[in-house]
């Protein structure tokens, strides 16, 4: 799957947090900007300081920022270096597809990922079912529709993980978790 750009908009009428979507869940490799729709300057900084800024300047209001990618998994907490209580989260994770590319059979694709690592699924059957990925080990919290992406799930330990469809018992999938 291609990289994305995703846009975070920074508006006053969003609440609790100022920046939504929050959180933004994105995969390994998508960019992230912010757009500022409010009155004030904002600059989005990640959580634990130190120099690694992704925004080197205020935003000032009805501009955006340049791109910020994003390459490892993982949930990257943020706040406005402006509004220390303004904050938000972005979360980077694998996905896997669920695709039914002959017309009949609904495969899963398979996905090895670092303990701590999120997973998402996408629902990409052609012919509109929704799925529903669920195992003893987890469970997406509620089906996915045709077209859409499931919340992701956080894999904490190592392991081989198997899953069935919630809908589909038949549809067999597994992630996982390996140390490197």
């Amino acid at each position: 799957m291609d990289a994305r750009i995703v846009k975070i908009e920074i508006s006053s009428t969003s609440q609790p947090s100022p920046f939504t979507p929050n959180p933004e869940v994105i995969q390994p490799k998508d960019s992230v900007f912010w757009f500022n729709e409010t009155d004030d300057s904002h600059q989005p900084a990640p959580d634990g300081g130190g120099d690694d800024q992704w925004v080197k300047q205020p935003i000032d209001s009805g501009k955006g920022c340049p791109q910020v990618v994003f390459q490892s998994n993982g949930a990257f907490p943020y706040h406005c270096v402006a509004h220390p209580e303004e904050k938000g989260t972005i979360i980077v994770s694998d996905l896997v597809e669920i695709r039914r590319d002959d017309g009949v059979n609904v495969t899963f694709d398979e996905v090895e990922v670092l303990p701590g690592s999120y997973v998402s699924w996408a629902n990409r059957d052609i012919e509109g079912q929704p799925h529903w990925p669920v195992s003893q080990a987890f469970h997406v919290p509620t089906e996915i529709a045709p077209q859409t992406r499931s919340a992701p799930i956080l894999f904490s330990s190592a392991g081989s993980f198997d899953y069935t469809c919630k809908i589909h018992p038949g549809e067999k999938g597994t992630v996982t978790v390996a140390i490197p």
